[in-house]
């Protein structure tokens, strides 16, 4: 399991009692260790002194926030090199992960909707008799990932002959779950693997050239309802994050 994994981070804390201090951390399964070095006390009491030590703190701070990310990035590097050198690219490693987690995902919705099944027949049944608010047929989907049946979870959730939903994402919903880890990223994961490209490299196009790679993460999944309202069929496609309310104004 991934709770074995060892991990290493470098952050940067602050208090008012010990000022500022760069922060090593260790962690095992569930063991944490944290090593902190003061770099710099409480500001000054004095007006001048207070000044002159809130510029050299502020710029203390942006300099350790940016040396973390740099040891970060060239630890990372080290240690894709040692992985490739191995035989086994991040790349599968990355998507392995991300195949388990959607597979566990899955599994957790598949169950949701078991339990949602006979309430969302009762309301299907309901709102049959007064020609309310039927779900025909419901889809959650992502350009490249899977598509999940979603139609008895949002008929479970009919009421009255209304079905709102407030502007979050629907993969926080019961029946449904984060369609972006099942996302294929496999295209883009060779072609930045065979470029050579170091996490230095992305580094510095993340800070000198934001609008590089936004392309996978601009896939936004898409909820796709058709519903029957009034003995009249309607479709309707709504983006992830935006709300929604049956039967359409």
């Amino acid at each position: 399991t991934f709770k074995n994994l060892n991990k290493f981070s470098i952050g940067v804390g602050h208090s008012t009692w010990s000022g500022l201090s760069w922060i090593f951390r260790f962690q095992q399964g569930d063991a944490i260790l944290n090593i902190p070095i003061q770099i710099s006390s409480n500001i000054g009491t004095s007006s001048t002194s207070a000044a002159s030590s809130a510029l050299v703190y502020s710029i203390s701070v942006v300099y350790l926030s940016f040396l973390s990310t740099l040891i970060h990035t060239i630890i990372g590097d080290i240690i894709q090199d040692k992985v490739k050198s191995s035989g086994v690219s991040t790349s599968e490693i990355q998507r392995e992960a991300k195949m388990l987690c959607a597979a566990k995902s899955r599994i957790d919705a598949e169950n949701q909707i078991k339990l949602m099944t006979r309430k969302a027949e009762i309301n299907c049944k309901s709102e049959e008799s007064k020609s309310g608010l039927v779900i025909e047929k419901a889809t959650y989907s992502i350009k490249g990932g899977e598509c999940l049946e979603v139609t008895t979870a949002l008929q479970f959730w009919v009421s009255e002959s209304r079905l709102k939903l407030a502007s979050s994402s629907f993969g926080g919903m019961l029946g449904f779950y984060n369609l972006e880890s099942s996302v294929n990223h496999t295209f883009e994961e060779d072609k930045a693997s065979k470029s050579g490209l170091s996490g230095l490299t992305k580094l510095w196009d993340s800070i000198f050239d934001p609008a590089n790679g936004k392309e996978i993460s601009s896939q936004i999944p898409v909820l796709h309802i058709r519903y029957r309202f009034n003995e009249k069929i309607y479709d309707i496609s709504v983006r992830d994050n935006e709300a929604l309310i049956l039967p359409s104004p």
